[in-house]
């Protein structure tokens, strides 16, 4: 599907992503799933590319902004 996730961002860690179906185990369930922190950080850098694309309206930025900020109060509320 995505043929590149980059080094920094922990997004692909989920299980079944980015995985073809032979590596698929039922240790992919034990995998750990993004928390908060990961997440607002992967949003960040979802809202810098969708910035820069002709298609983006004020509408999807926002939409994704609503999800980012509330990774990013989840994140706080652990703190």
């Amino acid at each position: 599907m995505f043929p590149y996730v980059g080094k920094d961002c922990q997004c692909h860690r989920r299980p079944g992503v980015l995985r073809d179906k032979k590596e698929s185990s039922n240790n992919d369930l034990a995998e750990k799933e993004p928390n908060s922190e990961e997440a607002f950080h992967c949003l960040e850098k979802a809202m810098k590319w969708l910035k820069r694309e002709e298609e983006c309206d004020a509408i999807q930025l926002l939409s994704l902004k609503r999800v980012r900020d509330l990774a990013f109060k989840k994140n706080e509320a652990h703190l």
